[in-house]
């Protein structure tokens, strides 16, 4: 009986080599799958970690954009501001040169009205002096002849 132990024994310890073989392969097998798998995720995380930071990156881009536009969007409100004063100014002189150009017309239209009366009353008087002129040249001709009558009496 003792040589059936001892070669159950061998066959029972045989077994348990090869088991403990077999378990040794399976767990180099796991080893190596969680391995690859702990890499995998490493690789996943990278490239996780790097398309975050692109993204940042590029929000942190697209915010100093916003903010440019917003800059630029008042600038450019405050000229178109600028440009409608300087408009509305514009209108208002041109509607003063428009005023003062009508009143100016409209005093030289007074003015040439003054004139033609400062000219038809000088040309009253012209010929106003001429009546006198002649009324008085023939007063002194009748005086004249009014001395020499009385010169010869």
């Amino acid at each position: 009986h003792q040589g059936e132990a001892e070669a159950a024994l061998v066959a029972a310890s045989r077994k348990i080599r090869h088991a403990e073989g077999e378990w040794d392969q399976r767990l180099r097998l796991v080893e190596d799958e969680c391995w690859e798998a702990e890499r995998a995720a490493d690789a996943q995380a990278e490239r996780y970690y790097h398309g975050w930071n692109k993204a940042e990156d590029r929000v942190s881009s697209l915010e100093q954009a916003l903010r440019q536009s917003r800059s630029d969007n008042l600038e450019a409100q405050e000229r178109i501001a600028t440009l409608r004063a300087q408009g509305q100014q514009q209108a208002d002189l041109q509607r003063i040169l428009s005023n003062l150009q009508q009143s100016a017309e409209a005093e030289v239209a007074q003015a040439a009205e003054a004139t033609a009366a400062l000219e038809a009353r000088l040309a009253g008087v012209e010929e106003a002096e001429s009546v006198v002129a002649s009324e008085a040249s023939e007063h002194r001709s009748a005086l004249q002849e009014k001395r020499e009558l009385l010169r010869s009496e």
